[in-house]
């Protein structure tokens, strides 16, 4: 199941109520925050103490605590953890993806272009927002579409 929407509309809020009326079901729950790369990473090392015990090494499952593994060790085994065939009834709940991370430069460029071309006003603000993340356009192709 995928929420997606503007922000502040209650995604966050629909999830945490879901996970709290259906966690028994999982096997594990495990929320990540998917805001950069590092908090991604952050959050799937804090996660490897929400994996049930025996699942992956004691080490990885108590980084945390004990600070007794390198974080990438963690990411692997909880990663691992994750594709073990008959291992199918967990839950992940990936929150704050709000964009792609990988051409964040040219994105930010563009995004003054079209915030100065849109007048810094908030509804074509968030029209052209909803527009781009539906049809996912982007903010070249929209600049262009726009200037059409």
């Amino acid at each position: 199941m995928v929420l997606s929407g503007l922000g502040g509309i209650g995604k966050t809020q629909l999830s945490i109520e879901f996970v709290r009326r259906h966690q028994l079901q999982f096997s594990a729950v495990i929320w990540l925050d998917g805001s950069s790369e590092d908090r991604l990473k952050q959050s799937i090392v804090a996660a490897a103490g929400r994996i049930p015990e025996g699942q992956i090494p004691e080490s990885s499952r108590m980084h945390l605590l004990r600070n007794t593994s390198d974080s990438e060790t963690v990411i692997k085994d909880v990663l691992g953890w994750f594709s073990i065939p008959e291992n199918q009834k967990w839950l992940i709940v990936f929150d704050n993806i709000d964009q792609d991370y990988g051409d964040m430069e040219t994105d930010s460029q563009e995004s003054k272009k079209l915030l100065g071309l849109l007048d810094g006003l908030p509804l074509a603000l968030a029209q052209a927002s909803v527009f781009m993340r539906q049809t996912k356009t982007s903010f070249v192709d929209y600049l262009e579409f726009y200037k059409k």
